[in-house]
């Protein structure tokens, strides 16, 4: 009842003075799961090596960030991703950029420290993953904002860069 990677190898015989084959058959699944895996490894370290090419070689953050949600959506197969930077000045995070939005409602986001998922994960300095948005309450997201998408489901993590919090 499951699918399985296999070799054939077949060749033709005499067997008998009859033409005939002679077939070889070799489960090759783990192989094949193994070959995916390194795949995959070698995606996110070109993706990560693209990440780190524009953080070193480029002064345009915007453009870095943009680079950045690019190799996240891609690598993490997400329909959207955005970053909120905090700003100095106000102690909030404010909308920076974004990659696969449907609507313009993220371009308006700013969030205060430790108020919603976002504010929480980089208040508390670690990931928040909401598994199933339906039924979360209303104060915890900019429910107009996630219902105009319809996400389902959720995930923050903290932009942080030698200790400190960035975003």
């Amino acid at each position: 009842g499951e699918s399985r990677w296999v070799l054939l190898n077949s060749v033709r015989i005499h067997w008998k003075g009859k033409p005939a084959t002679l077939n070889l058959v070799a489960d090759i699944s783990e192989i094949k799961q193994a070959e995916e895996r390194i795949t995959r490894q070698l995606q996110h370290m070109a993706a990560l090596r693209a990440v780190d090419m524009a953080i070193a070689g480029n002064t345009d953050v915007n453009r870095t960030l943009r680079l950045l949600l690019e190799q996240v959506t891609g690598q993490l197969g997400v329909d959207a991703a955005d970053i909120l930077l905090v700003d100095r000045q106000t102690g909030k995070l404010k909308y920076a950029a974004h990659q696969g939005f449907r609507t313009r409602a993220i371009l308006s986001a700013e969030v205060a420290m430790g108020e919603g998922y976002a504010g929480k994960a980089a208040a508390q300095g670690h990931p928040v993953l909401v598994a199933c948005l339906r039924g979360t309450p209303r104060t915890m997201l900019s429910a107009a904002r996630l219902e105009s998408e319809g996400f389902y489901a959720y995930y923050c993590t903290p932009l942080i860069a030698k200790g400190a919090v960035l975003g």
